[in-house]
């Protein structure tokens, strides 16, 4: 394996304080833009499909290397702002900026999540199992790629207005959004 000194995670590890900073479409020239706040966990912003935009992230900057090999999935536990809505978690296994990303998208302020999360304060607990990430290049797949989950160094989240090749994020809406970003772990 490549990786030496990666640090192994178990099954319900959570990866610690994510320190995580906004990348919305301002980067392409869209009107997006949004704010993490380290200390409350909290992401807020408005999105907006304007000057050919439609997307809002968070990303931690690289880490240090994880080994996810012994672990079925990411757990994200998550407060949404009550609307209902479709979210991409991705990981990366690579420090090229532009690079693979591993993506799944995941719902969450559904009926079924609010019940949920009646019990459990508003955080809604969303599992992403390793085998349901798309790997991904500006949302378009890319074939014949296999994930190393002895080295991941990266993290983000993601309110998109594109799923993956050019289909459209079907719950996307303009407009302002919250979600508080309460824990990331395995399972």
């Amino acid at each position: 394996s490549s990786t030496s000194g990666a640090r192994a995670l178990s099954a319900g590890e959570s990866f610690g304080d994510l320190k995580l900073f906004p990348l919305d479409d301002v980067v392409m020239g869209g009107a997006s833009a949004s704010s993490f706040d380290n200390d409350s966990r909290r992401w807020k912003g408005e999105v907006t499909s304007v000057n050919s935009g439609g997307f809002v992230g968070i990303r931690c900057k690289t880490l240090s290397p994880l080994d996810l090999s012994a672990t079925q999935g990411v757990e994200l536990k998550l407060k949404p702002d009550g609307k209902e809505r479709r979210y991409k978690c991705v990981l990366r296994d690579s420090n090229d900026f532009n690079g693979i990303c591993w993506t799944a998208s995941f719902t969450v302020g559904s009926l079924q999540g609010k019940l949920a999360s009646l019990f459990t304060n508003g955080v809604e607990t969303v599992r992403i199992p390793h085998e349901s990430l798309v790997p991904t290049i500006f949302a378009k797949t890319v074939p014949d790629v296999r994930i190393d989950l002895t080295n991941i160094v990266g993290l983000q989240l993601a309110l998109s207005k594109f799923e993956y090749d050019g289909g459209l994020n079907p719950l996307f809406t303009d407009g302002s959004f919250e979600l508080d970003v309460v824990d990331v772990a395995t399972f």
